[in-house]
């Protein structure tokens, strides 16, 4: 089994090709967005209307982009020598989870549109995203956690005080 500081080298540099890949998904999906709204440009200019749908349909985009940036910068830190930082962790999941809910609720958002929409002769029908329910969720459990988290790096720091201040007493 390898000693500990082996492990922590093999842990950042793991964190390190995540923080990559995370870049390179950040990037894919900006250029996508950019490509996206330049198409929109050039539909309004053409017809003069704006593609409500168009936005609708890609304004979770904007979401799940904060929450893999989110993630890329957790595994940037998490990569660094000098990541120990108290309550950024917290601040990180929080921020995915947040992403994630805010998301799956913008991708949800054009569904709510149309039940509410006045029936069509086929009538209208129901459509369940299980992807944006589950990541509603995920993110709702982010959300729910990182303030347990935050409570135990505080109880951490606190310990490590009265440990300090014990080893001076004795």
């Amino acid at each position: 089994m390898p000693n500990l500081s082996t492990q922590l080298a093999q842990f950042r540099a793991r964190n390190r090709m995540y923080r990559r890949i995370g870049t390179i998904v950040c990037v894919t999906i900006a250029a996508l967005m950019g490509l996206f709204a330049l198409e929109i440009g050039l539909k309004i200019s053409r017809a003069a209307s704006v593609p409500t749908a168009w936005i609708l349909n890609w304004l979770p985009g904007a979401f799940y982009l904060w929450a893999v940036w989110s993630l890329r910068n957790l595994f940037a830190r998490l990569g660094n020598e000098n990541s120990h930082q108290p309550m950024w962790l917290t601040k990180a999941i929080a921020s995915v989870g947040w992403a994630l809910v805010l998301g799956s609720l913008a991708t949800t958002f054009p569904i709510v549109n149309f039940i509410l929409a006045p029936p069509t002769k086929s009538g209208n029908f129901v459509i369940f995203f299980v992807p944006a329910v589950t990541l509603f969720v995920v993110g709702l459990a982010l959300v729910a956690l990182a303030p347990i988290i935050r409570r135990k790096e505080e109880l951490e720091l606190e310990t490590a005080a009265l440990k300090t201040e014990l080893e001076e007493f004795m």
